[in-house]
């Protein structure tokens, strides 16, 4: 049942309509008679109500027109019905009307039988949305009734409706075209006349066989649906969704706030808060509108527009109070299973919210009021064999609980305790039934009362909807694992160092399992053999007769298996979690659809000759961002070969030629979300991004490359840059731009080694080189529509137009460091990297689209000189202007440090070389710099 406070606010697609269809009459089912009183009651209202409830408009008719009996709301219309009609003739004569700053229109409903046009055979999956942007080309339309569900007996199900235009020219239009087409289907269309109706008798019930007849008739057709997104599943009791019809104003929005969150106060200490105050919350590298729960240790906050609690450290919390964000309608719902109760005495299983989330998951999930009473249901589309005519049917989900034995009808145990407390009357052991009896609905009430108020103690962002699906999450960013399975969606697993023996623990218990499964079917945990290796699996779906697809979930590889093999799963083995973790390598996408099970052989091969065939393979994990709760997680892979982490697993990819590296963000975003992990996921809307794309190309410890220095290491002293010494924190970084070189050059040493770089990476830095020259003209195209930023703040990301020093300039990414004056500012130029002063007028607003481009600039680090003199020297000749444009310089990666770090996991140290061209007979003479 839906909790009563969301009821008032909820906006559906379609409005409720009451109607009677007489057999065998020519006119459709329609809420009343243009001659009866109550017909003369009632007023159309269209316009926007999208915040509006029954009571708003209720209370606001009253206090212009007259009593109100009942206000029924739908997608922009409601239908509002007056006490009298004279009080409806003066709402429809006055014709428009304000309802909170809002322009509103009314409408008679006799207007449904002058300007109204009966539309049948409407396909049974269409809306009112899909029917009025058909029949908008006649003319304006006042309001539509429908689509409802078509009562003359038919093999398909088909819908009507009734489409009313505001003109009689309109309704004349649409009679006159001989042929409207909407979803492949030719509509029945024709005039719309009253139907005979008898009188109201002022009863509640029907009592005749007739009126009973009529009753149920109208009840078929008292039916609103409406497509909703099913956001997260915290029990039968709480599921939380989203209207499917949101989902554009949700994306839009959730843009709107990540661009505006750098407005936003930080909060400096958990004493600032104080519980239900609205914040802003950084969680999986994104800004959320939040409710503040509780205070511990951490801050734990209500995600408004999902219905989930998660634990924040306080830095990542802003304010939100008097902000328009703040009044923003909330997207997220809550909706309760009506009619059903727990199987167990022990509240709602783990079983029954794994089967809510598979069943939702990818189906069509629709709120549907029939009457009082609301349901969640699912559309399933069902045919005797393959050449019938597919019936699309709706399951109510909680049906489809009470048919899995997980739930049971509402009031089934109470009524169990009252039949065995009149057997127990009969017993000389009264006492003790009771007592257990009292002692087990005590403990139901607790846990359900758990169950109705878990928000307030889910521990994460995304709730594990079972733990024999998701792993833990790693703690730390940085971290050693052992390699175990890279599958077709190119997702890396891997098992964290520190869960090394459990997965010991687990071998030696999987030997002595032998009794065989009783029940197979979809999400059940059992113990099958793969390779020869008894393993842990779950089963994510039927092939065949006996034969299931299954996932070993200790190391992500899917496998099929007879059925009849399989053994139970003992309880010390289902209460471990699974051990692989799903990674997605950052910076290169798929070439194909699929990685080919000989390509992946190939990457494994050579891993494996690479080590040397140790085993088990260990490797450095280092994820993007942290506090990444969301799976897969966007990572690089390194592992040691000859030097230590010399290699790059995602730059073995591209190397065997199945991945390419991204040029953008779109190529980045589709990949990331072709992971194929639907069978573990929690459902959520939306895949949370990374706060920036860091330069793409895979680096490995022995790779060269072509490079040039754009930006040295300057320390910030009292508002001026200086020179820095070798005690200056980072004196030996700098920002480099890759560039493209000719495989076939040659060089008077290291020739072997730089060749074989270059052969690999020089197409892929040919094509980012391409982008990254197309993105600035795209800079140039958004600066020119931008708004200029007149009053920026440190920290904020715009658009910088930089003179250079003859004439000209170019529009680049930059971030305001400091406030200079009213005329000046300080900016640290993106892509670059190095600050210049900006005149006020040469900055502009920076979208979205524009902040998620790839960074050209890589930084890196060199070996520190031992003293002043020499890191001035080096620093001197790699600023020269000469190694920019006549000369060249090589880079070879030397060490790289995995590390935790905000912009960079990892810190690259190489040594910089100076190529001078010696002739065609000795090709490049090298000389290291530093």
């Amino acid at each position: 049942m839906t909790r009563k406070e969301e009821i008032k606010s909820e906006q559906s697609d379609q409005l409720l309509i009451k109607g009677v269809m007489r057999d065998g009459g020519e006119v459709p089912a329609s809420s009343s008679d243009v001659g009866t009183d109550g017909d003369r009651c009632n007023v159309y209202v269209t316009g926007n109500m999208t915040h509006a409830t029954e009571l708003d408009l209720a209370t606001w008719a009253e206090q212009i027109w007259g009593e109100v009996d009942t206000v029924i709301i739908g997608y922009h219309q409601a239908v509002i019905s007056f006490s009298t009609p004279e009080a409806a003739e003066m709402c429809s004569r006055q014709g428009k009307a304000k309802f909170n700053g809002t322009l509103m229109e009314m409408f008679q409903h006799k207007l449904c039988y002058t300007n109204g046009v009966y539309v049948g055979d409407l396909d049974p999956t269409s809306r009112r949305s899909d029917v009025m942007n058909t029949f908008r080309k006649f003319g304006n339309i006042a309001f539509i009734k429908g689509p409802f569900g078509q009562a003359r007996a038919s093999p398909i199900k088909m819908k009507e409706a009734v489409v009313v235009f505001k003109h009689l020219e309109g309704m004349m239009k649409a009679l006159g075209c001989a042929d409207i087409v909407l979803e492949g289907n030719k509509l029945f269309v024709k005039k719309n006349l009253p139907g005979k109706k008898p009188q109201r008798t002022g009863k509640c019930n029907p009592t005749t066989t007739e009126e009973r007849a009529e009753h149920q008739l109208s009840v078929a057709v008292l039916e609103e649906a409406v497509e909703v997104e099913v956001l997260h599943v915290e029990s039968p009791d709480e599921i939380w969704y989203r209207l499917a019809c949101d989902k554009d104003r949700w994306m839009q929005f959730y843009q709107d706030l990540q661009e505006a969150s750098e407005k936003f106060v930080t909060l400096g200490s958990g004493a600032m808060l104080k519980t239900g105050q609205k914040v802003l919350c950084w969680v999986e590298s994104a800004w959320y509108r939040g409710s503040v729960v509780c205070m511990d240790s951490v801050c734990q906050v209500k995600l408004v527009d999902f219905g989930l609690v998660v634990r924040v450290d306080i830095q990542n919390v802003k304010k939100l109070e008097n902000s328009s964000f703040a009044k923003k309608k909330l997207f997220a719902k809550s909706f309760q299973l009506e009619g059903i109760e727990a199987a167990g005495s022990g509240g709602w299983s783990a079983s029954s919210v794994d089967l809510l989330i598979n069943f939702t998951k990818k189906r069509k999930v629709f709120l549907v009021k029939k009457d009082t009473t609301t349901d969640l249901m699912v559309e399933e589309s069902t045919a005797n064999n393959p050449l019938d005519v597919e019936t699309v049917i709706r399951i109510s989900l909680a049906d489809v609980l009470l048919e899995r034995g997980l739930a049971l009808p509402k009031n089934t145990r109470s009524k169990c305790a009252r039949s065995w407390t009149v057997v127990g009357d009969e017993t000389p052991r009264h006492g003790s039934i009771v007592d257990n009896d009292k002692c087990n609905n005590e403990r139901i009430n607790q846990k359900e009362n758990i169950l109705c108020n878990s928000q307030f103690v889910t521990p994460s962002f995304y709730h594990c909807s079972s733990s024999s699906i998701l792993p833990p999450h790693p703690t730390e960013q940085v971290f050693t694992a052992m390699f175990v399975h890279i599958d077709c969606s190119a997702v890396v697993w891997v098992i964290p160092k520190a869960k090394w023996h459990i997965l010991s623990e687990i071998v030696l218990e999987l030997g002595k399992c032998s009794d065989p499964v009783q029940e197979i079917s979809p999400g059940i945990m059992v113990v099958a053999r793969l390779r020869g290796k008894s393993v842990r699996a779950t089963i994510l779906e039927e092939e065949e007769r006996e034969v299931v697809r299954m996932v070993d979930i200790d190391s992500g590889e899917m496998f099929v298996s007879d059925t009849q093999i399989l053994r139970k799963c003992p309880p010390s083995l289902l209460s471990k979690p699974p051990l692989a973790i799903p990674l997605k390598l950052y910076g290169v996408r798929k070439t194909t659809s699929a990685l080919c099970e000989a390509g992946r052989a190939a990457v494994l091969e050579k891993m494996r000759e690479k080590s040397k065939f140790v085993s088990p393979l260990w490797c450095s994990v280092s994820i993007m961002e942290r506090n990444r709760t969301h799976f897969p997680l966007p990572a690089n892979v390194r592992y040691t070969m000859v030097e230590e982490y010399d290699g790059n697993l995602a730059l073995d990819l591209l190397e065997v030629g199945l991945c390419d590296v991204i040029k953008s963000c779109n190529e980045w975003e589709k990949e990331f979300a072709d992971h194929g992990l639907d069978w573990m996921l929690d459902l959520m809307s939306v895949s949370v991004p990374l706060t920036f794309l860091p330069h793409p190309l895979p680096l490995a410890v022995g790779q060269w490359l072509h490079v040039s220095v754009e930006a040295l290491e300057f320390p910030l002293l009292g508002g001026e840059e200086h020179e820095p010494g070798v005690e200056t924190p980072d004196a030996n970084r700098i920002g480099v731009h890759i560039r493209p070189l000719d495989s076939k050059s040659t060089f008077d040493q290291h020739q072997q080694e730089i060749c074989r770089s270059l052969r690999t990476i020089s197409p892929q830095i040919q094509k980012l080189n391409t982008y990254f020259s197309e993105g600035r003209t795209s800079l140039a195209i958004s600066a020119s529509t931008a708004e200029m930023v007149t009053i920026p703040t440190v920290g904020q990301s715009v658009l910088v137009y930089y003179k250079f020093e003859e004439e000209g300039g170019e529009w680049c990414r930059g971030t305001v460091e400091t406030i200079q004056s009213k005329e000046l500012v300080t900016v640290f130029y993106t892509d670059y990297g190095h600050r210049g002063l900006v005149e006020m007028g040469h900055l502009r607003s920076m979208g979205y689209e524009e902040r998620m481009m790839p960074v050209e600039l890589r930084e890196v680090v060199f070996l520190m000189p031992n003293s002043n003199g020499e890191l001035k020297a080096v620093r001197s000749e790699l600023g020269q202007e000469r190694n920019l444009k006549e000369g060249r310089l090589l880079m070879r990666v030397d060490k790289i440090s995995p590390k935790k770090h905000q912009r960079e996991v990892a810190e690259i140290q190489v040594s910089v070389w100076s190529a001078v061209d010696g002739g065609s007979d000795v090709g490049f003479r090298l000389s290291r710099i530093c």
